[in-house]
This record gives C-alpha cells, structure tokens and sequence, in this order.
C-alpha cells in the first residue's frame, strides 16, 4: 500500500463533484418459475419481488457519492412515477437531486430485467426490455440545465459528464451543449471527464476521458489490435480533442492510462478475483480514478486506487457502489491489497513499468510457512540488494507435494496476509509449481536471493538468472531455524 493511499481515498470526502447526463433507473424483477404457461409453451414467472436500482449517470453518481463526495446531479427526466422513484433512491444516499428537471414531454429511461428461478435451481437473467425516450431533448431543457449549472458550478472540483445516450441523439449531451457546460467548467477553474458510449470523440478540452477498447476505437477510427494500435489511437484523441489524459480499461487485463505530453502510458493491473458481475465496473473505476486526481495523486496512485474499486465492484452482484471503507479495507488486506498480484501477467506488466523507470528488481521465494525474525531480516536484508523487492511463496498444493501432509501449517492467504503487512516486501505472488523456475523465467528479475545455508551452485533459477544478467546473492541467516521451529510445533 503506498504511504499515501489512505490520505488520498480520505480527501475524497472533501470534494464537490457535478454528474450531468442520461439518468436512468434499473428494474429488477425477481421472478420463480416452476411451471409452464398454459398459454403457450413458455414459463410461468411469478414475481416475488421488485428491484429499483439508479442507472448509468444515476450509477454514476451513487458512486461517486458512496466513495464519500459530495454529489449532485444534473439533467432531464419525466414527470412519471419512474422518475419519483429514482429522485428518491438517489436523495437516500444524500445525492442533490435539485438538478434532475421533471420534463412532462419526456419518460424516465428505464432497463428491466426479468430474473427467473426455478425450484432448487440458481436465477437466471432471461431478458432485458428498455424503455426509451424516441424525441429528442428540447433546447429549452437544456438551457435550464445551464441556469442550474452556473449556480452550481462554483465550488465544485469536478464536472463529470455520463453520456449513455445510445438512441441516436435522445440523451441530453449533443455537441453545442457539452461546448457550453465545458466552458462554463473552465470559467469556474473546474476539471471535466466523462464517459459515452458513442460519442466520445466530441469531448474536447477535458481533463479526463474513460473508456474501453471499442469506445476508443470508434472514437479514434483506428482498430485496436494490441498495446500499439492502442496508444496510437489514444494519442490521436489526446492531440486532436485536446485531452489531458484518456484511461483505457480492458476487464481482466487491467487498464492503460494515457497523458498528454508524456510518452510512457502507465498500465495497471485488474484486481480482485471473484467476478459475479461486470455491469458498472467502469462506473466505479471512474469515479474513483477523479476523485483521486483531484485528490492530487499520481496516475499510477490514481489508477491502481480504481482498479480496486472497480475489482470490489464486479464482486457484487447488479449495478454496485463502492464505500471508500470497502476500499481502504479491501486495499490493506491480502485478498485485494496491492502487494499480492497473483496474475503472472499482471505482475509482470507492473515490474516490466518499474524497470522502465530503473528499478531493480530483487526476488525471494520460500514457503514462509512459519514466519520467524530470521526470515523477516532475510527479507530486509533481500530488500537492500536493489529497489523492489517480491515474494514468491509455495502454493498449499505445491507446499503439500514438496513438505508432505500435514504442511502447510499456514495456507495461502494467511502467508499473503503477513508478508504483505511487511514494509519492505513491495510484492507478493504464489506459483503452483514445485520450484519457482518457471515464475524466475518469465519475470526475469535482476536479483535472486537466497539463504547463506546455500552454495551459490545449490540455488535452484541460478543458471536462469544469470542468464538474463542478474545475480544470486546470498544472505547470511540468523535466528532460530525453521526445522527448530517445526519441531517446537510439533
């Protein structure tokens, strides 16, 4: 955890963040199907239960709110009993809904879903149906939302705009109107960012652009086939919309942040491992990727803080905000803490960007199954050979097959969870394997220590490191040997 990542998700609450766009609510309905119709031959759902849950800009703004901001929303929607109902989930949560205009010519969008069980069997979401607006939004509409945006304006830190208009010009963000509420943002010396499905190559002049491989694809007629393609559509919109950085998320291969002016991207890995589902990930990714740049965190302090927003998210089930409590909980313990990269590839995007910027790379593997003070100066003293140090321990599989049953006497996330409160270990991953060789080959790091009860030529990855032009180095022991401290156990 970096030293100040805490400080940074408690700024949050001192920010003012403006979210204008398409607000939406979504419906679920819980339904229980065990028989057929007699109508036809098709299932006979009984609804038990009737979900509403704030959609798109709503979401958005749930989850800037839940992260601790102070929220308030702008926009267009109906004068209907779905529009009451969202209105009032959103000023649950304290969300200024002052700025979401009632429009008798309009409907509140709203996505349904139908989620059906049957009798001993898990829910099943067997169909979506959206009720969408078919006009345009008046330019009266908008220009109120103007009036009540040079009101709010001042004070704010952010104005994030949430298009999610994918009905062919329906929503409220056309292009006259994201001029006007841009400039108005740079008269009160507020950052913008936003997100669109479509449109995100009319978003010029923002501070902040998020979106994934097909958004920036179209935003960019480029296709994106890898990393390259990636950066030079990216750097198409950074120059010709004159952004000041465009974050690309990928789902389980992280996400790769682009600034302006700087010709390194930052790339970060995804976390969490448990993915119930997707729906809002980039909504929690954003709102905690601005709320820590405004926050004045770095991109890769910002980035990282959102991908384990974003992985937090995907863990629950729906459209989920995220507690910046969750989150700081979730970023110093081992399940989700960002010393334990358990994803060979991920881990090796992170340590490939350190070395880009000169860091060198030490590691130690063991199966720390029993951790004592000769292990823990083992690793201080394994830290001091370079500048990032990662810890590779046994998997329980590989520790059992090696050490025989009864071992591990500690499993994996127990060892996870005490080498990653150690200071100076930076990173901490688990190979399956019986020896680290395959991890040492594709990681490559520039040095591997080991324990001074070895010979140099007893150290297994020896040959492969040096292969590469690292070094073993071998630490001098001290304190009471593990075998000693089995026995005590025993």
């Amino acid at each position: 955890m970096p030293k100040n990542t805490e400080e940074i998700i408690k700024e949050f609450g001192t920010k003012k963040v403006i979210v204008i766009g398409d607000f939406y609510l979504d419906e679920y309905l819980h339904c229980t199907a065990e028989r057929f119709s007699p109508e036809a031959p098709v299932p006979r759902a009984l609804i038990h239960n009737v979900e509403h849950v704030p959609g798109c800009a709503s979401n958005v703004a749930m989850c800037f709110s839940s992260l601790g901001a102070n929220v308030e929303c702008v926009g267009i929607i109906g004068n209907d009993e779905k529009g009451g109902i969202l209105e009032n989930a959103l000023a649950k949560k304290g969300i200024f809904t002052q700025g979401l205009l009632r429009d008798s010519n309009r409907i509140t969008g709203t996505f349904s879903r139908i989620l059906i069980e049957g009798k001993g069997s898990p829910k099943q979401h067997f169909i979506r149906f959206d009720l969408e607006n078919k006009e345009k939004i008046s330019a009266e509409a908008q220009e109120k939302c103007i009036e009540h945006l040079k009101q709010s304006l001042p004070g704010a830190g952010l104005l994030f705009v949430a298009d999610y208009d994918e009905s062919f010009g329906t929503g409220l963000i056309s292009g006259d109107f994201l001029e006007k509420i841009t400039a108005l943002a740079r008269q009160n010396n507020v950052k913008v960012a936003g997100i669109s499905r479509i449109n995100i190559n009319t978003f010029r002049d923002f501070d902040i652009i998020v979106c994934n491989k097909g958004e920036i694809e179209k935003a960019a007629g480029i296709m994106v086939t890898n990393k390259e393609t990636m950066k030079v559509a990216a750097s198409k919109i950074l120059e010709s919309n004159n952004v000041k950085t465009a974050i690309v998320t990928r789902g389980r291969e992280g996400s790769i942040i682009f600034e302006k002016g700087k010709a390194e991207e930052t790339e970060i890995p995804a976390y969490g491992d448990e993915v119930v589902d997707v729906c809002g990930a980039g909504d929690a990714y954003s709102s905690a990727y601005c709320l820590s740049a405004l926050s004045d965190a770095t991109a890769h302090e910002a980035g990282t803080i959102a991908s384990h927003t974003a992985g937090i998210a995907v863990s629950k089930p729906g459209t989920a905000a995220v507690s910046s409590d969750e989150l700081l909980t979730a970023i110093s313990k081992g399940g989700l803490a960002e010393k334990a990269i358990l994803d060979r590839n991920n881990l090796k995007n992170e340590l490939d960007r350190l070395k880009s910027h000169g860091k060198k790379i030490v590691f130690a593997n063991g199966y720390f199954d029993f951790i004592h003070s000769g292990q823990i100066e083992f690793l201080r003293k394994s830290k001091s050979k370079g500048d990032v140090l990662i810890v590779a321990i046994n998997s329980d599989r590989s520790t059992r097959e090696n050490k025989g049953e009864g071992r591990p006497i500690l499993n994996e996330a127990e060892r996870i969870s005490i080498l990653t409160a150690l200071q100076f270990v930076d990173f901490v991953t688990v190979f399956d394997e019986t020896t680290p060789i395959s991890l040492l080959s594709f990681l490559k790091p520039d040095v591997l220590t080991k324990g001074g009860n070895y010979t140099a030529e007893q150290v297994v990855g020896k040959n492969i490191v040096e292969s590469h032009g690292g070094k073993v180095e071998l630490i001098p022991l001290c304190g009471t040997p593990s075998a000693e401290i089995l026995k005590r156990l025993l």
